[in-house]
Formats: C-alpha cells, sequence, structure tokens
C-alpha cells in the first residue's frame, strides 16, 4: 500500500527496468534526476504532488518564476511534466516525459519560505492592539501569522541565514572526545561538556541556536533558541543558556539515547532597527523546545527517524 516514487541518479544495467518496475507497480512515478542539487525540489514537488494537484501547481509556478532569469533546469521541467500526469499507473520511460508549454512565470507567495516583514505588512495591514472599533463600527481583530516549525526550514529558506552566524560547534556530547577541551557535566548529570564555547568570547549580545544530531555526521535539527545579553563567567555557558528545568529534561533525554547537541551564534548589531528586524524575524519560526511566549503550553513533540528528540513531558 506504499506508492513509490522511484528517483535514478545512475545508469548502470539494469538500473532503467528496475526503477520504473518498482514505480509502476505501487502506483507510483519513474524519474531520473541527472544533478543531485535538484533533490530539494524533487523532494518538495513529490510531497506537493501527494497533497493535491493544486499545490503542484503552485509549488510549480513558484520554482518557474524562481528560475525565470536563466530557464529552468532539465530536470525539474521534466519532473513537472511527470507529475502532471493524472494517470498514476502509466508506465513513465525517460521518453515518455513530454512537457507540454510551460505556463508564463507568475510571482507566487513561497510555500517554503516566510515572507519579509514589510511584506507581511502590506498585506495584513496595520495591526489593531485591541478590539477598538472601526470607523465602520466593527471591531478590529488582530492577525497572528503561523509560525514555521523550525526544524523543518532549511538554511536556504531561514530568513536569517544571510546573517554573519558562526560556525556550528559540538557542545553536549554522550562520549568525551578530547581530555583538554572537555568536562563531565555537573553533578549527576550525564555526559560531557565543552569547558568554553567560542573561545570564551561570549560578552557581545547574542543570538544562540542549539540542534541535535542523533548521530555524529547526520543532519542537524535545531530544536532551541535563547537571545543573551553576554556572559561574564564563560565556563558557566551551560547553566545560563541551558539552565531552565526543562531544557536541562529535553538534554537529559537525548544524551542517554547518544545523540549530541551543536550550538551556533549571531552576534546582535546594537543599532535598534537592525536589532529590531532580526528579533522580529525570530519570532517567526517554532521552536520545538520553547514554551515561554507561544501559544502552547508545553514542549513540542518531534521524531526524526527512529529517535524522539524532543519530548512534550517536560
Amino acid at each position: 500500500g506504499v506508492r513509490i516514487y522511484s528517483v535514478q541518479c545512475q545508469n548502470y544495467t539494469g538500473a532503467d527496468h528496475f526503477y520504473q518496475t518498482i514505480a509502476k507497480v505501487t502506483g507510483g512515478h519513474y524519474l531520473k534526476l541527472a544533478q543531485f542539487t535538484n533533490i530539494f525540489d524533487f523532494i518538495m514537488s513529490i510531497c506537493y504532488r501527494e497533497k493535491g494537484s493544486e499545490f503542484l501547481q503552485d509549488y510549480e509556478k513558484e520554482v518557474r518564476a524562481r528560475e525565470a532569469t536563466t530557464g529552468i533546469n532539465k530536470d525539474l521541467d521534466s519532473l513537472f511534466g511527470v507529475l502532471r500526469r493524472t494517470d498514476s499507473s502509466h508506465d513513465v520511460t525517460e521518453t515518455d516525459t513530454t512537457v507540454t508549454k510551460p505556463p508564463p512565470p507568475i510571482k507566487m507567495p513561497s510555500l517554503t519560505k516566510v515572507s519579509s516583514v514589510t511584506s507581511m505588512k502590506k498585506k495584513l495591514g496595520k495591526p489593531s492592539l485591541g478590539s477598538k472599533p472601526t470607523r465602520t463600527g466593527k471591531p478590529r481583530t488582530k492577525t497572528v501569522s503561523p509560525k514555521l516549525r523550525r526544524e523543518n526550514v532549511s538554511e536556504s529558506n531561514f530568513s536569517l541565514s544571510g546573517r554573519k552566524w558562526s560556525a556550528w560547534q559540538t557542545c553536549l556530547s554522550c562520549d568525551k572526545t578530547d581530555s583538554e577541551l572537555w568536562d563531565k557535566r555537573n553533578g549527576t548529570h550525564l555526559g560531557y561538556r565543552r569547558k568554553e564555547i567560542f573561545d570564551g568570547k561570549l560578552t557581545r549580545p547574542s543570538i544562540y541556536e542549539f540542534s541535535v544530531q542523533t548521530a555524529p555526521g547526520h543532519k542537524r535539527h535545531i530544536m532551541y533558541s535563547k537571545i543573551c545579553h553576554g556572559l561574564t563567567s564563560p565556563h558557566k555557558w551551560e547553566h545560563r543558556l541551558l539552565g531552565q528545568k526543562d531544557i536541562r529534561s529535553q538534554i537529559e533525554e537525548i544524551l542517554s539515547k547518544g545523540c549530541c547537541v551543536a550550538v551556533r551564534r549571531l552576534k546582535l548589531v546594537n543599532r535598534k532597527p537592525t536589532k529590531a528586524n532580526t528579533l522580529n524575524s525570530l519570532r517567526r519560526y517554532d521552536y520545538a523546545w520553547r514554551r515561554h511566549g507561544s501559544l502552547r503550553t508545553g514542549h513540542r513533540p518531534v521524531v526524526k527517524g527512529t529517535v524522539q528528540i524532543s519530548n512534550d513531558a517536560f
């Protein structure tokens, strides 16, 4: 009962028949991928196709508008031609990916990236601070935009990705990696901690993002953010940034499963407009390990692969 979209990335003896067959017998589609850089659009297109044809159409318009200056990639052009077919049981071959004339590029709101503050203000208008009646006598209502789940937002679609973030640095681990840089965590806490992060230079106001890796080298899933106005004791970074009881419980849980925690930071510029824009951009995202300032009353559960890296019980 599982529909398979077979994506063939290389040519070798018997490959075409294999990929075509597993797509045909499961009611999926057979696709070819020449450049792995297109895999993100491939996955998003397949997901929207499963959700509904109208979602696929909107995403196709967005991609074509994005690639309007350079021309859409051949892989993506063929992909949309295949996915537009309504008969999913049809056996699609490489020569059977005829694409009709694409629609003219239309500027569409992105389905995977949040809008800028300026464009959101234009769409929503000036928000009301209460239910004060307007000139027509009708009460104003404040519009609340849904937040994107931070762990699902790719770096290319993160609104603050263009800022000068530091490199990721592993700060908590279940295994001790270097005796000179690492210490056993205080008390009865599991695992090991880096003695100092970012060489102890933590006096500047900064935004810190913390991510979880289920295994070394695996994808980082961003779970938590913290705004800190500066640390005077660099070796106490864990207590200051991860000292809340509920956050400590999440850390204990993931370290017991063999996961590790990494951190990166963005230094805040003191200029008021720049700082305000940065903080407003950050508020558009829903971090799983954040309770205060959100509409929910607890943490949000998150499972990646077979590992639960966020528990709503804390």
